[in-house]
């Protein structure tokens, strides 16, 4: 408890830098859940570090399968414990909505690569992109519809995504 106490307090300062490596997704992975147990009135820890989460991700030079699923299995943390809170609360079940789509963007924008980092320039490589593209729109239309901080967060998120596609459809040409 003083370790996650210590990791929030960090990422509220802003001072906490996210390693691109295995363990730290491995360890994002526990304190999103962490978090969740700790602080089940508010989204905004489990937020931020899922926007950590993603921009990790996103830098990776070559992400592996592996890389994304391990990314996927964050976001599915939280994303079902905050459909846990459906019986309590409304606001939590709109941003898991939300992190669904963003999830299932990361998932479709990801297929385009292989194991090596190469991206597939085939028709069925870019509907995947289009379809990226299509969710990307969606998740910004809901996190237009949040309100205060989480929402703000989880824009950020998306917006982050978002410029990563413009670079994958530079890379492919």
């Amino acid at each position: 408890m003083e370790k996650l106490s210590k990791s929030l307090t960090a990422e509220r300062e802003g001072s906490w830098l996210v390693e691109e490596d295995d363990h730290k997704i491995t360890v994002l992975t526990e304190e999103i859940g962490n978090l969740l147990k700790f602080f089940p009135d508010t989204v905004w820890p489990m937020s931020h570090l899922l926007r950590r989460l993603a921009r990790l991700v996103l830098c990776l030079p070559q992400p592996s399968i592996k890389d994304i699923d391990r990314a996927i299995e964050c976001l599915n943390v939280a994303h079902f414990t905050l459909r846990e809170w459906n019986n309590e609360e409304s606001r939590p079940v709109s941003l898991a909505i939300l992190l669904e789509k963003v999830g299932a963007h990361i998932r479709a924008l990801f297929l385009l690569s292989s194991d090596t980092g190469a991206w597939a320039k085939s028709p069925m490589g870019l509907a995947h992109l289009d379809q990226a593209k299509e969710t990307l729109r969606i998740a910004r239309e809901d996190a237009d519809d949040l309100f205060g901080k989480e929402g703000a967060v989880l824009k950020d998120m998306v917006e982050t995504l978002g410029k990563t596609i413009v670079n994958f459809e530079t890379k492919m040409g």
